[in-house]
């Protein structure tokens, strides 16, 4: 496979493009400036299967997935949760659950096929519209303090709510809390815990050695 860059002039946008014996695939990706430097952050993964092609492109803020043939997300999809825009119109996609974006919180802006919803529903965004052939979902809420229903108020006492992609949420201990609904108090006990776990752990290999150990001499 060979990478090249179509365009190093300073610019806001530059586009990868990847050649394959089978298929010459683009992705627009976005400059970070660096201190006094402008660089490119990219990291690239690609899948390619006689069903599926897909581009994956981390810490980047914008990924762009539109006509990639996707009928469902690669699990390398999790890795890109620092993207800001996403786009993945044109790709005949049948579902994609909601969870499918946890820790997704820095996404601003989602396109997606007609055949789909925005994920979390319009409580999720500020702004929902309406495109040709996709929906642009903008500005991804907070379901901790929303207006209908906080998510916080679902939270069990001794914890509190953080956001955790459109349509989620989580509920995290306090620092004095642990445990089941957070509701053992005192930090979690880790060194008793790992002595515990350890010298279990210890006395078991010990006995399936010694199993092992006999059954050899019984042979």
């Amino acid at each position: 496979m060979k990478i090249s860059l179509s365009d190093t002039r300073p610019a806001t946008l530059s586009t990868l493009t990847l050649s394959h014996p089978t298929k010459i695939l683009a992705v627009k990706f976005v400059k970070v400036q660096l201190s006094a430097v402008t660089s490119f952050v990219l990291t690239l993964k690609l899948t390619l299967n006689s069903k599926q092609k897909g581009i994956y492109v981390l810490s980047s803020e914008r990924l762009d997935l539109q006509n990639c043939s996707l009928k469902e997300l690669d699990p390398l999809f999790a890795e890109a949760h620092s993207a800001i825009v996403l786009d993945l119109r044109a790709n005949p996609l049948l579902n994609i659950p909601t969870s499918a974006f946890r820790n997704f919180t820095e996404l601003q802006t989602l396109v997606v096929p007609l055949k789909l919803s925005c994920p979390g529903g319009n409580v999720s965004w500020d702004n929902i519209t309406f495109d040709g052939d996709s929906y642009i979902c903008q500005g991804q809420r907070s379901l901790c303090n929303g207006t209908v229903q906080p998510a916080a108020a679902l939270c069990p006492e001794n914890a509190y709510c953080v956001p955790d992609g459109p349509g989620l949420f989580q509920c995290l201990c306090t620092s004095d809390f642990h445990g089941y609904k957070c509701l053992r108090e005192g930090s979690f006990p880790l060194l008793m815990f790992s002595g515990i776990l350890g010298t279990t752990t210890f006395c078991i290999s010990i006995l399936l050695w010694g199993t092992q150990l006999r059954k050899i001499k019984a042979s």
